[in-house]
């Protein structure tokens, strides 16, 4: 089954590509985004560190809020390009505070533990239901 938000153009992984499960990647490489939000109603531009990971180098990449980013520092120092190469486990927290207000949210978060297994490949899902294809019935 296919989740709606896995629909919509996007640059960075999301809670909802892991569903319910741990997921070990290994960083391939860290680079610095600028990032549109809204503050207090004014669209502003955050510089956010971007992990990006090996079989998906070139994104999906995972945005650093500050709580990944400390547990990526306590992990493996506080220098990025000592992050490349280094395991770490993603996982959904059910219960991550909105920033907008309201009720707790998901959040992609990093396991404050090195891991043992095997690094996989993200697992993003870059095939979207084209209008005209199999997905609607309007197949060729």
């Amino acid at each position: 089954m296919t989740h709606y938000k896995k629909l919509y153009s996007r640059d960075y992984i999301a809670s909802f590509d892991l569903g319910d499960k741990d997921v070990t990647v290994e960083v391939a490489h860290v680079k610095q985004a600028n990032l549109r939000k809204l503050k207090n109603k004014r669209e502003v531009i955050e510089q956010r560190p971007v992990l990006y990971f090996k079989g998906r180098e070139k994104g999906p990449g995972m945005v650093l809020n500050p709580t990944n980013g400390k547990t990526m520092a306590s992990l493996y120092g506080v220098h990025v390009e000592e992050w490349v190469g280094q395991k770490v486990t993603l996982y959904v927290d059910h219960n991550v505070r909105n920033p907008s207000g309201g009720g707790p949210v998901d959040g992609l978060r990093i396991r404050p533990v090195k891991p043992t297994g095997e690094a996989t490949t993200p697992p993003v899902d870059d095939s979207r239901p084209q209008p005209g294809g199999d997905e609607d019935g309007g197949g060729k």
